[in-house]
């Protein structure tokens, strides 16, 4: 009865640790809050943003997607697989943020993403016209 028992603790032992040993590997790269730094334009060109703080994206665990556009506030969905990345469709509030917001190129940029590469403490997003840098 006590060589059972043990056998049995051995097993659910062995169980758990096999389920922790791969929940690392099932967190995206992608996952955490980061706030944008610049684009970083196929042209060339740099685009820095002044206010990172105000141009973020949250990516959950759960496959959420929170965005803060300036002034605006955008809530979704993303999927990540590889080193693609996609975002569905985004619940935006529409507040005017001013001519010099970057407000509609962050918009624009999030539209025609494609893939991602995280390296350290920077993420970086790829879409059609270039890469956003995050940090």
């Amino acid at each position: 009865m006590k060589k059972h028992a043990l056998l049995l603790l051995l097993a659910g032992l062995a169980l758990v640790s096999c389920e922790t040993a791969t929940l690392p590997s099932s967190v995206s790269d992608v996952q955490g809050q980061w706030e944008l730094q610049a684009f970083e334009l196929n042209d060339g060109n740099v685009v820095n943003v002044p206010n990172p703080e105000k141009f973020t994206a949250q990516f959950g665990a759960d496959d959420s997607l929170n965005l803060t556009v300036d002034c605006n506030a955008c809530n979704g969905s993303y999927e990540a697989s590889g080193n693609s990345l996609s975002i569905g469709l985004l619940a935006c509030t529409l507040a005017y943020c001013g001519d010099d917001s970057l407000d509609t190129m962050y918009m624009q940029a999030l539209d025609s993403i494609s893939t991602y590469a995280r390296q350290g403490q920077e993420l970086r997003i790829d879409y059609a016209d270039g890469t956003m840098r995050f940090n």
